[in-house]
């Protein structure tokens, strides 16, 4: 009937026709094969950036944590450097006061050493008086035993 309307020749077009939605439809199913390829590669690619995610995320927390970690040992040396500096300070100002209490002692040991050389002199002083005595003495008694 559709070949009658067409006037004799439809079975002709319909046969174009026919061939035409056979190549609209090999058309077809190459764009659908190159969509779905097209998807399968964006799928692939999505989940190599969701692994390259997740192993960035991995390293930024062991980066993280070895940031925390290091800023820890920061504070420990930090608070050790500062007792280091407080005992060095403490060290210097004791070292002072034992300098001064030399230079003190120092200055008495000198003024008895001064002291000392000033008795040692005084008796041999009196002592050469003493042996100049006891020559006179002992000349007088010579003295005395020749008149006698």
């Amino acid at each position: 009937m559709f070949c009658s309307f067409l006037g004799g020749g439809g079975g002709r077009l319909l046969h174009i026709c026919i061939i035409c939605n056979v190549l609209v439809l090999q058309q077809l199913e190459s764009v659908l094969l190159l969509i779905t390829t097209v998807l399968l590669v964006s799928a692939c690619t999505m989940y190599v950036v969701f692994w390259h995610c997740r192993a960035a995320k991995a390293e930024l927390e062991r980066v993280s944590a070895e940031e925390s970690s290091a800023r820890e040992e920061r504070n420990k040396f930090e608070r050790n450097l500062t007792m280091v500096q407080h005992d060095v300070k403490e060290t210097q100002r004791k070292l002072e006061m034992e300098v001064e209490q030399r230079q003190k002692v120092e200055t008495q040991l000198n003024e008895v050493e001064t002291q000392l050389q000033a008795e040692v002199s005084a008796r041999q002083a009196a002592l050469g008086n003493s042996q100049q005595s006891v020559e006179k003495v002992q000349q007088i008694e010579k003295q005395v035993w020749c008149v006698l």
